[in-house]
């Protein structure tokens, strides 16, 4: 029994050791969780245990009833358990054994309980408990207990009220219980100072009517919540013997927690504290121990059974010692996942931790803090195992760490960290600047973090343009003294309510690879789409830019193309499918527009009847349209669309000279305009040199610049106008093809959607339709640009609907050329 009871005194040792003893002697809390897996496998420890110090009958842990817990010079339990063992039949109910070691805490512990309980059930005679002197146990159905306990009556009124006598133990667990409990109930009936009791320093006690006492306290008030946690103050009495004390225990407990390394404590040589939530100290303590010559600081070691009590422990003490040290983000303690350990001056533990915590709503992941103390060993610490971890998981550049130069951390989800650290390595000295290798796992948060974090960085250093990082698209990478790293960045910005859809700005260093990559892209693209003419790349000659619903280009490419040798000036070209829904769009377009410009003729497209050209002159004809107006209305509806726009009210006796005549852009049409004409049979050899004069006139349209003939370059732009607008849609095109729209939250949808609504009441819907959202979509890309979509709209009276919009786009697309196919309710 004597090793029952013993063990009972250890595992209160064990779970003691770090908690100060300051609680209340008589407060036991009831466990709540029994049923918690870490109470139970204390119940299945304590019965083994018992077994393995001499306790011979045969107990099987089956599970833990109830239990209490208290905290005093550590965490003790009184836990009730259900163990399995046989009992002989002949069990004598009269054997009591006498209780040999009668000054066991445990044993202490259930006299004073057992007075407790006295008073609790009725007992008005104020006794106090004071110790067991004697007692005896028998194990039958459990272990029952027959003590003699020494208990103190109230003394009567007639004791002297002046008499107080000197505490002479004040460092006694229970005098500085005293202290804490005094310091709570302060708190309880109304103190609002917030005070933190820390020790008694002295104090008195009477023996009247019981024991008063009276004490002088140590307590610390709040520390300002502008308190810095990076604020250390240097310990000045480094020899005061409760510094040297606690330098010796943590020596002691480093031990107890599984450091084999026999360290021996010699001394503190020096050490910093802080008031913060308490004190918290660090110190520099000189102990002894043989370390082999061969330990490597590298070395770490898997944790094999991570399930094990102690492991999660661990995780869980780590958890809640961050919060005690002001983490304030309500993490809550779910699991360890995974861990290693180093032996190394003792036992170090790196844990993976599934914690759970509530995120705020408002929580930015955009909010860094700078590190102060970049020195810190920690910090350091995290810096080296960083290069280490690149090493291990391919980088073969050979880094070896410096120094950790600056960072910032971030507590969201955990702690993150963003370190600039100083790694030398040899660069060979062959490296090539120009190689780039490709990124290929674009989606690795690591490279979507460098990505936002360059959008980040780009607003703090003055871009004022309100970016809103979106993903990584592509990237490459070169090792070279470091890493750099090319990434092409999604990203999102407001575009301002007023934005003017005819603000185009000139991109002003054409030269700049991601422009000429676009222009490449574009070529690309327009052979994919069936352009057919074997276009070759050569570079971006100028552009224009646009930021309103994301960023539009309008580029002027230099591409290359064979021109056949063959080519015979005399021969036709016919658009051989003059029914096709966007040929016939066309001719109606242009019809109308050649109303909006000044016709007055009353013109009502019908149908186009064909359409071909031939250089050097040019015929269209259809239903109902003057051929050579056509002719000339095209060359115009041209130069309007890559000039400057016209008034509604244009007369036709008026013309339209083009202003800035020198613009590169302006100037490079009329060298385009001489080198097609050459490609396409023209034998007089004519060289551009520059733009005279461009304008127009209805009926009629004259282009003169030096060295080309005026009606030569009026038809030839007719001919390369219908080639614009018709080569993008693959003959070969399936009206079933439809794709998915896969953003259907972006913000050009969604006014597509608005739009529909309002062209459907527009054209006499009056069921008061109001816009909510587009659900779904399809886009079809076929004779210009068709949408399907699933459109959200609320009825009047607050209920919804959902209906089906069909819009098609034609060339050119703003919404004067948006039609409505359809609008309907969704069957």
């Amino acid at each position: 029994m004597r090793a029952a009871l013993l063990l009972v005194a250890i595992t209160t040792l064990i779970y003691a050791a770090a908690v100060p003893a300051t609680a209340n002697p008589d407060d036991w809390s009831k466990i709540k969780n029994i049923t918690d897996p870490y109470i139970q496998g204390l119940g299945k420890w304590l019965v083994t245990e018992h077994t393995k110090m001499g306790g011979n009958d045969g107990l099987k842990f089956q599970k833990v009833l109830s239990g209490e817990y208290q905290i005093r010079n550590g965490v003790s339990y009184r836990l009730v358990i259900d163990a399995m063992r046989p009992v002989p039949a002949t069990a004598n109910p009269d054997d009591w054994s006498k209780i040999k070691n009668i000054t066991d805490p445990y044993i202490q512990g259930l006299g004073k309980w057992l007075v407790t309980e006295h008073t609790k059930m009725g007992g008005n005679d104020g006794l106090k408990f004071q110790k067991v002197l004697s007692g005896e146990y028998q194990i039958r159905n459990g272990v029952s207990y027959r003590l003699v306990i020494d208990a103190m009556r109230p003394v009567p009124a007639t004791a002297n009220p002046d008499d107080w006598s000197k505490i002479k133990n004040i460092t006694d667990p229970y005098i500085q219980g005293l202290g804490k409990w005094l310091v709570t109930e302060h708190t309880k009936m109304g103190g609002n100072d917030g005070l933190k009791f820390q020790k008694v320093l002295s104090g008195e006690y009477q023996i009247r009517n019981g024991v008063s006492y009276r004490l002088v306290i140590d307590a610390m008030r709040p520390v300002p919540a502008t308190a810095n946690p990076d604020d250390w103050s240097k310990i000045k009495n480094i020899t005061d013997p409760y510094i040297q004390g606690l330098g010796k225990w943590l020596v002691t407990e480093h031990t107890k927690m599984g450091g084999n390394d026999g360290l021996k404590f010699q001394k503190v040589l020096s050490g910093e504290y802080q008031i913060r939530n308490g004190v918290s100290y660090r110190l520099v303590i000189d102990a002894m121990r043989p370390v082999p010559a061969t330990a490597n600081p590298d070395d770490w070691s898997k944790i094999k059974n991570i399930t094990d009590p102690y492991i999660q422990g661990l995780g869980k003490w780590l958890v809640t010692e961050h919060t005690k040290m002001g983490g304030n983000d309500g993490l809550k303690f779910q699991k360890v996942l995974s861990g290693e350990y180093q032996i190394r001056n003792g036992v170090s533990y790196r844990l993976v931790i599934d914690a759970m915590r509530p995120v705020p709503a408002t929580a930015n992941p955009d909010d860094w803090s700078k590190i102060k103390n970049i020195t810190d060993p920690y910090i350091q610490g995290l810096g080296k195992w960083l290069v280490t971890e690149h090493t291990k998981m391919g980088g073969n550049d050979g880094l070896k760490f410096q120094k950790v130069l600056s960072g910032e951390y971030q507590i969201r989800n955990g702690v993150s960290y963003r370190l600039v650290i100083d790694a030398m390595r040899p660069v060979p000295a062959t490296a090539n600047p120009d190689d780039w290798s490709k990124i290929k796992n674009i989606t690795d948060p690591y490279i979507q973090g460098l990505g936002k974090w360059l959008v980040t960085e780009h607003t703090k250093m003055g871009g004022n343009d309100g970016l809103k990082f979106q993903k990584v698209l592509s990237g490459e990478y070169q090792i070279r003294n470091g890493v750099s790293y090319r990434l092409v960045i999604d990203a999102m910005r407001p575009v301002p309510a007023t934005a003017n859809p005819d603000d185009w700005s000139k991109i002003k260093n054409i030269t700049d690879p991601y422009i000429q990559g676009l222009g490449k892209w574009l070529v690309t693209e327009h052979t994919k789409m069936g352009g057919n003419d074997g276009l070759k790349f050569q570079k971006v000659l100028s552009g224009e830019y646009q930021i309103r619903n994301g960023v539009s280009y309008r580029l002027v490419i230099d591409a290359m193309r064979p021109v056949p040798a063959t080519a015979n000036p005399d021969d036709w070209s016919k658009i051989k499918n003059i029914t096709d829904p966007y040929i016939q769009g066309l001719g109606k377009w242009l019809v109308t527009e050649h109303t909006k410009m000044g016709g007055n003729d009353g013109l009502k497209f019908q149908k186009w009847y064909e359409a071909f050209w031939q250089n050097p002159k040019c015929y269209l004809s259809f239903d109902g349209f003057d051929v050579q107006r056509a002719a000339l209305l095209l060359v115009a509806i041209t130069t309007l669309i890559y000039a400057a726009a016209v008034p509604a009210t244009a007369n036709p006796d008026d013309w339209s000279k083009i202003k800035n005549i020198t613009d590169p852009y302006i100037q490079g049409l009329g060298k385009w305009l001489v080198t097609e004409h050459t490609k396409m049979g023209g034998n007089d050899g004519l060289k551009f040199q520059k733009w005279y004069e461009a304008f127009w006139q209805n009926p009629k349209c004259y282009l003169s610049f030096d060295g080309f003939d005026v009606q030569r370059a009026a038809l030839l732009l007719v001919a390369i106008t219908t080639l614009i607008y018709a080569a993008a849609v693959p003959a070969t095109a399936n009206p079933d093809d439809w794709s998915k729209i896969k953003n259907i939250t972006d913000p050009y949808i969604q006014g597509l959607g608005k739009w529909l609504v309002t062209e459907h009441t527009k054209m006499g819907g009056n069921d008061g339709l109001k816009f909510q959202k587009v659900l779904s979509g399809e886009y079809q890309i076929r004779n210009g640009v068709s949408y399907r979509l699933v459109i959200d709209a609320m009825r009047p009276g607050g209920s919804h609907g959902t209906y089906k919009g069909w819009l098609l786009q034609e060339v050119p697309s703003n919404q004067n050329t948006w039609k409505l196919v359809n609008f309907s309710p969704l069957d």
